[in-house]
This record gives C-alpha cells, structure tokens and sequence, in this order.
C-alpha cells in the first residue's frame, strides 16, 4: 500500500474515532490554514510511528492519550479541532489532495534530515 492511500485511510479512521467522542460541534471559523494542519498530520504520523515501537512496552491507549495530548498542546489546538480540520481537509475533494502532497513533502523532507543526522554521525 502507497503511503498517501495508507495516511489517508489513517487519517480518516482517526477523525472518525475522534469524532465519537466529540460532542462539541465547531464552525468553518475555526479552521486552521493548511500548512499548519499538515504539519500537525506530519507529527501524528511519527508519533504513530513511536506508539507502535512503544506497544510492547506500554499500554498502547494510556500512551497513545498522553502522547496525542501533548502533540495537540504543542499545537496549541484541542481534540476537537483536530477532528473538524481532519475532517474539512479530507473530505473536501477541493483540498484533499493538496494536503495529502503537502503531507508528503513535509514527511520526505523529515526523513531526510533524520538520514543526515544519521549518516554524519558514522
């Protein structure tokens, strides 16, 4: 499976786990600018990345919680509007695609710097 189809189908199964919990319903006003959306998609994806090393040594959704609670601090954002931007991003066929690639790059380029931290280490 191709990285955007598997973050897409991530993304989307995240929002819709999250949007089971919310009982808050947002307006469009609290939309956030799509650089800064996929930045944040950007982190949820190493720290997925991380939850899934940490499984054996932890409890999964006890460090997944505190995990995700500090990325959306870092942010500056809550849950909540997490989901209603996963959810005007993704679901918009207008954006969607535009996000995926911006999501991309932002992964690639990370990757990248971490291969270089790497290699000028040896």
């Amino acid at each position: 499976m191709n990285k955007n189809v598997f973050l897409t189908c991530f993304f989307l199964l995240l929002a819709g786990c999250f949007a089971c919990n919310s009982a808050a319903k947002e307006g469009t006003s609290n939309i956030l600018p799509m650089d800064s959306v996929a930045n944040i998609v950007a982190d949820c994806f190493f720290l997925e990345s991380e939850i899934s090393v940490k499984q054996r040594e932890y409890n999964v959704k006890d460090y997944a919680s505190v995990k995700y609670n500090a990325l959306f601090e870092k942010h500056g954002i809550t849950k909540n509007l997490y989901v209603q931007n996963i959810k005007y991003y993704f679901t918009n066929p207008k954006y969607s695609e535009i996000i995926m690639n911006k999501i991309d790059g932002i992964i690639e380029q990370r990757v990248a710097a971490l291969k270089d931290s790497l290699n000028s280490k040896q």
